[in-house]
């Protein structure tokens, strides 16, 4: 994984492992958008393989719907 702020082994770790989580409780007619403490991350799911990118809340700008 590629990280583009400081978190320790461990802090990296625990979120990967709840961000995980969190994907694998889903079911697949829910969104692939998920909001974890300061994160979106959408994710792509094929066969038993997961794709995520996570981006920093203050990064993502929803532009008004017309």
């Amino acid at each position: 994984p590629q990280y583009y702020e400081h978190l320790s082994l461990d802090e990296r770790r625990a979120l990967e492992g709840e961000i995980v989580r969190k994907c694998l409780a889903r079911t697949d007619q829910q969104c692939s958008f998920v909001e974890h403490r300061n994160y979106k991350v959408v994710y792509r799911r094929y066969a038993s393989l997961f794709f995520l990118v996570g981006v920093d809340n203050d990064e993502v700008r929803i532009p008004p719907a017309l």
